[in-house]
């Protein structure tokens, strides 16, 4: 995948603070995402396949829609489309390890994929350290975090004949730990209280915030 295609799909999933329109073949990063590897406690168990990438639901596409609602229409950061305690909840998460970090009002959201989670999965395997490729060329260093969104079907009506999908989100350390041209390997820690809720959802999505950083 060249560099241009890394470009081309942050401008296309307008998740940039300066958001444009452009047809895409697919609306979220789902299809240009690849596990590399999964481990449980140093162990490498990726091809026991307990988190993958998946195909995108209804919900999924969905919150995406409100996702670029919140940051082409509104003329919003992408944090701001998280509820107030999510946003609070992974500032001090990004601030455990970088307490510099004063805002990520700033930062780029450049992914969004819907994950599965394999049935043989149990509490007795662990917490995943789970290796992502992204066609986005990150850099080694640069702080990354994620958050995971679980959908339990349910729909709650938000105005007068208008409903959203109810999503819970959780958020999750990451760390750039290769990067080319173009691509990089982000490496995401997944909880065994969150890969289970993941489990009995019917739905995950995951969004991926990055610093901006020079050219």
């Amino acid at each position: 995948m060249k560099k241009w295609l890394s470009a081309l799909l942050a401008v296309v999933l307008l998740f940039s603070a300066v958001a444009m329109a452009a047809p895409v073949k697919s609306k979220t990063s789902s299809d240009l995402t690849k596990t590399t590897s999964v481990t449980a406690g140093g162990v490498d168990v990726t091809s026991m396949g307990y988190i993958f990438v998946t195909e995108d639901s209804v919900m999924a596409l969905d919150e995406l829609d409100k996702i670029i609602e919140t940051v082409n229409v509104q003329k919003k950061a992408p944090i701001e489309h998280f509820d107030a305690a999510t946003q609070q909840a992974m500032l001090d998460l990004v601030r455990t390890t970088n307490p510099e970090v004063e805002t990520l009002a700033d930062w780029n959201l450049n992914e969004f994929v819907s994950l599965g989670v394999a049935p043989e999965y149990s509490a007795e395997v662990g917490d995943l350290v789970v290796t992502f490729e992204f066609a986005t060329p990150y850099k080694v260093g640069q702080k990354v975090t994620a958050v995971v969104g679980t959908f339990d079907g349910t729909r709650t009506e938000v105005a007068e004949g208008k409903y959203e999908y109810n999503v819970n989100w959780t958020p999750l350390e990451g760390e750039v730990v290769a990067a080319a041209e173009d691509n990089s390997q982000v490496a995401v820690k997944f909880p065994t209280d969150t890969i289970l809720e993941m489990q009995g959802s019917v739905a995950n999505v995951m969004a991926v915030l990055a610093e901006p950083v020079a050219d």
